[in-house]
């Protein structure tokens, strides 16, 4: 079995033997089959699908979930004798809610992982390969160790191999390294610790090969390729829990502790008063339902999905549920440079003619490598990326190239060199010759006729810009009167570079990876919402920097590193610096690890943004990785959200999605959690008063399931609250029950719930009203406070009257149905006997119905205004 090699540090003669080739043929059909049955198709190692089993059951990790079941079961077990509604209708009920909340999850992992998958490029590479001295088209997972493989210019590479040949071959290798720079190749030694955009003389699967041809040796495949391993380590990169499944951690753990300690007071009282033992453990079922806000799982499932959707509206898939509310507690974004701040593409930003821009256009044009291919009916340019840029320039101006060539025909060209620094293309113009030429301002200007104080000023000016990360191609030209002494076809490039000379200076065309349009005022909104933005990008230092102060990053000494800085420094180091840091320039995957683990160690949660195979450990690795759709499949399959169009904006539009879905989470446990705690105290006040219980088991799921569930689930459809990206990003230490929260819960509902229990003693006890009777009362006063406190929580930090009430259809029905349900549970035959109501006179109806609310409504928004006046 072959092994990760230095290749690039070993002579030809070396790596023939480890290949075990004997001839200059190729392979032969035999040796194929061999080697195909040792090393397997060179095809990526994928990471193991999750089956639609695994993603159901991982539904059940929360704590609050462990709770129910547990309910369930000994409500399953233990129960009085009676007719199977009565022994098993309430942990039928919990194991109903507990699985269609675990259907939710499953639906919307398994919808989001469908349309990634539609994503995904369907496309085979196929690969030129010699063997047995034969030439093959083949399709590149085909291909082994050994098989000799032809390059040209427009074609991906399709597996990693040492070059043999080359004739101006520049590959772009952006895929691995970030640089969007094509990279010249060549065939002698490069040393063995030399990185990835270094080893001139090789050639990596997946990057594309922008200029002239060559012959390769296949030196790996698969999972030993550069892309493969990076894809392995991305794998291996383990998971961390998020900031919503350490705050519902927390949560399970409150509510399990109140649930432990009041039922084994209960219980242990209980029995010591000679209560049976079949009654406590229906007890202790019955304060597992008070304490379990059943429908809150539910409820946070359908806000993440909610959330997840209206990200896919504004152009990002979310491909974990969790990863939505996550978005909300982002507060550092890694990103990297080319393709997410950029376009990922040269383009010609600035013409600076000397005197007429269409002959600079021109000579752009026709001085040019790149090619035009007709792609389904429409023109493509495929080549060098600035050859693609100055042709694309060139037919931005309504210009046809091909009818351009026909008024003038090329006869010769002399096609770049490393040592002439241009291309001069030489065209018939009636009895003219026409040479157009494009390349090296400094080449170009040697061989024009400017005179030396115009040449310095030139000089002055693609200095200038090449300071602000432009790259400068210079135009010119030059008219010959054709004669038979001077000129003849056929000529070699050495006669032609000899008129070369006495040129005609045309202009600059300045190109870059252009800013995207939306990224400027993106940054702004990203920084006002507290987000640290770091750019940490594999381009050089001078590039990142140029880009970087047009867009606000500070490029002072103290905020620039470099890769190779970062390899000269430990990880306590970097802890200690990488808050000040805003450029980092030249990195590698591991680079991006230690940066992400650095920022972790602050306790920031980390966005990493990316589109290439050299971003993906870092997506993994980082608390949210966030892929370019356009980017490579192995990024996307690193991350948890995918940005369908490209843009950074939808970054902090998903942060703001992210903050909305956790705040509409806030809003929905406080709701949920204010009738929990109140179900508690009405059940714990058996524990004083040896009442009857004031509101049965069943009467508090229909209460928790139905009337809190309803306008809870409505929640999820909350708009953002205004303002929400002028403040600092969620701390994930933040619990999902502030200090106001608890508040609003437990002060609120202890005064109304003690209001409530001596209600339910007078009314018993003093007015000897029927059991079934008081309880349907307090049944009402339990549940309908929500159907009207709902609309104070849809601001926990607003009065009442500026709350806007009606932005929300949802919630709104949700009311609407609830309060209807509500008298079809008191008054309709049916479930008078399911859940042992009577019907109610009008007063005291109207009193659980309306005035009990309107007092705990009044409770919740003194409570807040206190808040706002004691904690600004």
């Amino acid at each position: 079995m072959l092994k990760s090699r230095s290749w690039q540090s070993l002579e030809i003669q070396q790596i023939l033997e480890i290949l075990k080739l004997n001839n200059s043929k190729g392979l032969t059909s035999d040796e194929v089959e061999t080697r195909r049955a040792e090393y397997g198709a060179n095809v990526l190692p994928e990471s193991r699908k999750r089956s639609v089993l695994q993603m159901f059951f991982s539904q059940f990790a929360s704590p609050l979930v462990w709770i129910l079941l547990v309910a369930a079961l000994l409500g399953l077990f233990f129960h009085e004798p009676g007719n199977f509604l009565e022994k098993y209708g309430d942990p039928i009920v919990i194991l109903i809610v507990v699985i269609v909340n675990a259907c939710i999850g499953l639906f919307q992992e398994y919808r989001a992982n469908k349309i990634f998958e539609k994503l995904k490029e369907i496309v085979r590479v196929k690969a030129i390969v010699i063997r047995g001295g034969k030439t093959y088209s083949v399709d590149s997972a085909d291909l082994v160790p050994g098989d000799l493989v032809m390059l040209k210019g427009g074609n991906k590479v399709p597996a990693d191999s040492r070059l043999l040949k080359v004739a101006n071959l520049e590959a772009n290798e952006a895929l691995l390294t970030g640089e969007s720079k094509a990279v010249k190749k060549s065939l002698g030694l490069i040393g063995e610790k030399a990185l990835v955009g270094d080893r001139t003389n090789m050639v990596f699967t997946g990057t594309v090969i922008e200029r002239g041809e060559g012959l390769g040796l296949v030196v790996a495949t698969g999972g030993l390729t550069e892309i493969g391993q990076i894809s392995t380590l991305t794998q291996n990169t383990e998971n961390e829990e998020s900031p919503l499944q350490a705050r519902m951690g927390k949560l399970g753990r409150f509510l399990t502790e109140i649930f432990i300690v009041i039922s084994l007071a209960i219980f242990i009282l209980g029995l010591s008063e000679g209560d049976p033992f079949i009654e406590m453990v229906q007890t202790t079922v019955a304060m597992a339902v008070a304490a379990i806000p059943e429908g809150l799982p539910a409820a946070i499932s359908i806000i993440l999905a909610v959330a997840s959707q209206k990200i896919l509206a504004r152009k990002g898939l979310v491909r974990k549920l969790i990863a939505a509310e996550t978005l909300g507690s982002t507060s550092v974004i890694c990103t990297d440079k080319t393709g997410t701040l950029t376009y990922g593409q040269m383009k010609v930003e600035e013409i600076i003619a000397r005197s007429d821009e269409k002959q600079v256009l021109l000579a752009l044009a026709l001085a040019n490598e790149a090619i035009l291919e007709d792609r389904d009916g429409k023109m493509t340019v495929n080549g060098e990326a600035t050859d693609k840029a100055k042709l694309e320039k060139f037919m931005t101006t309504g210009k046809n190239l091909r009818d351009t060539l026909s008024s003038l025909p090329r006869i010769a060209m002399v096609p770049f060199e490393e040592s002439r620094k241009y291309i001069a293309s030489f065209h018939l113009d009636g009895k003219m010759l026409k040479i157009f030429l494009s390349g090296a301002p400094e080449a170009i200007l040697l061989k024009s006729k400017l005179k030396e104080t115009e040449k310095r000023q030139i000089r002055e000016t693609y200095e200038n810009m090449a300071g602000r990360g432009f790259r400068l191609i210079a135009a010119a030209s030059r008219n010959i009167v054709l004669s038979k002494s001077n000129f003849r076809e056929g000529m070699e490039v050495s006669d032609l570079v000899k008129f070369v000379d006495d040129l005609e200076y045309l202009g600059l065309a300045a190109i870059r990876d252009p800013i995207r349009e939306d990224v400027r005022e993106t940054l702004a909104v990203t920084r006002k919402a507290g987000v640290k933005v770091l750019m940490v990008t594999g381009d050089h230092i001078l590039t990142a920097k140029a880009i970087g102060l047009e867009l606000g990053f500070g490029t002072a000494s103290d905020a620039v590193i470099t890769g190779e800085e970062l390899d000269k420094i430990s990880d306590g180091e970097l802890q200690s610096v990488i808050k000040n840091l805003e450029i980092i320039a030249r990195v590698n995957p591991e680079h991006k690890l230690r940066i992400i683990a650095a920022w972790q160690k602050h306790g920031a949660v980390v966005a990493m943004s990316g589109d290439g195979v050299n971003d993906a450990p870092a997506l993994k690795a980082a608390d949210i990785g966030v892929a370019v759709g356009s980017g490579t499949d192995v990024a996307k399959e690193a991350s948890d959200l995918v940005l369908l169009d490209d843009s950074f904006s939808t970054i902090t539009a998903a942060i703001e999605e992210g903050r909305t879905g956790f705040a509409n989470i806030r809003k929905a446990t406080v709701t949920v959690m204010s009738n929990a705690f109140t179900e508690i105290i009405l059940i714990a006040s058996t524990l004083v008063t040896h009442s009857p219980f004031p509101v049965t088991a069943i009467q508090i799921l229909w209460v928790n399931i139905v009337e809190d569930g309803l306008p809870v689930l409505a929640m999820a459809f909350e708009p953002s609250e205004e303002g929400i990206m002028n403040t600092k990003p969620i701390s994930p230490r933040e619990p999902i029950l502030d200090r106001e929260s608890k508040m609003l819960i437990f002060v609120v509902s202890l005064i109304s719930d003690l209001t409530l229990v001596a209600i339910f003693l007078y009314l018993h006890r003093v007015l000897h009203w029927d059991l079934m009777k008081a309880q349907s009362l307090v049944f009402i006063a339990t549940a309908t406070p929500t159907l009207v406190n709902v609309f104070s929580f849809k601001s926990l930090r607003l009065p009442l009257p500026k709350i806007n009430l009606w932005n929300n259809k949802f919630l709104l029905a949700s009311v609407a149905i609830g309060f209807a349900l509500m008298l079809i549970a008191v008054y309709v035959p049916f479930f008078n006997h399911f859940l042992g109501t009577v019907p109610l006179p009008f007063w005291p109806a109207i009193a659980s119905l309306v005035l009990f609310p309107v007092y705990k409504l009044s409770l919740i928004e003194l409570t807040k205004m206190w808040y706002r006046r004691n904690h600004n």
